[in-house]
């Protein structure tokens, strides 16, 4: 891939709805080297498949307290009463100083937590990839298709309280993520080659 390089290493954070597209945009940003994945840290168990330190790092609940107490933690939330999900800034921070621009998916919730903390200083954007409710609705149920018809509804209104954070949040960009993969590819790299 070539991507030309941005100005200044900056910290990306790639959101959006359900179904948007955020890990594909990713895999392709890691393509170029001037980019690293950051993973977040979990509590909950690992799922089939799944490697600590490539989908997330998976931690114990007293590892997680602990990276808290020691003020490690960007943001983080207690997710449905069952386990921890958070970013640790030195990761982020480690990436930035090998002149690297870090990656990390994150939900809304926490990229709401992110700017009204402010402990970034502007050394970051956020990507919000929007897709329409139809081509949402489509795209969950290709993955899930025995889906409720009260799960699907759930998702959908979630995803309407996620466009109305990103449209409040002063450091997000929101991309129109309906196009084919190397159409919004193409629209991200443009708008980070500005950055």
């Amino acid at each position: 891939m070539n991507t030309s390089k941005m100005r200044e290493p900056k910290i990306i954070f790639l959101t959006g709805v359900l179904g948007s597209g955020k890990t594909t945009m990713m895999d392709l940003l890691l393509e170029d080297a001037q980019f690293e994945k950051v993973c977040s840290v979990t509590t909950r168990k690992p799922r089939e498949g799944e490697v600590s330190g490539d989908h997330y790092v998976f931690v114990s609940i007293p590892e997680f307290e602990s990276l808290i107490d020691d003020k490690k933690m960007l943001e983080y939330a207690f997710v449905h009463q069952i386990a921890y999900y958070g970013t640790r800034i030195d990761r982020l921070q480690d990436a930035l100083h090998r002149g690297k621009s870090p990656v990390k998916t994150i939900d809304m919730v926490g990229m709401d937590i992110i700017e009204k903390k402010d402990k970034l200083s502007g050394q970051y954007v956020c990507i919000f990839i929007d897709i329409p409710e139809d081509i949402m609705k489509q795209r969950i149920l290709n993955r899930q298709p025995d889906m409720n018809k009260i799960e699907l509804q759930q998702r959908l209104d979630s995803a309407e309280m996620e466009r109305r954070i990103a449209h409040r949040l002063n450091h997000c960009i929101v991309v129109d993520g309906s196009g084919t993969i190397a159409e919004v590819f193409s629209h991200i790299k443009l708008l980070l080659k500005d950055l």
